[in-house]
């Protein structure tokens, strides 16, 4: 299985580009040079989360995915005041509810 498809617009940080042919090859996803319109984002540095899809109440599937390379998980991200929310995301107890 893939993250990414032909039908998945991939966005790729200034840092994340030089992986693009790597996942371009096997995947073949419709690069966009503008987050507001991808499906998929993959960053080294936490983008701005307005420039991302948050989809709807009515329509999450239309939400962007992030993978965002993180130092750590747990109570560390809690300290900063970071935490994974959204719908379908369940916040483990040694994370902060605040959003990003």
């Amino acid at each position: 299985r893939a993250l990414v498809d032909q039908e998945t617009p991939l966005w790729l940080d200034a840092d994340t580009a030089a992986a693009g042919d790597w996942i371009a090859f096997p995947c073949g996803p419709p690069r966009v040079t503008d987050p507001t319109s991808c499906a998929f984002a993959v960053a080294l540095a936490m983008p701005e989360p307005e420039r991302l899809s948050a989809g709807s109440h009515e329509m999450p599937e239309r939400s962007a995915t992030l993978v965002l390379q993180v130092p750590a998980i747990g109570r560390e991200m809690a300290k900063s005041r970071r935490a994974a929310s959204g719908t379908g995301v369940d916040v483990d107890p040694g994370m902060s509810g605040h959003a990003l």
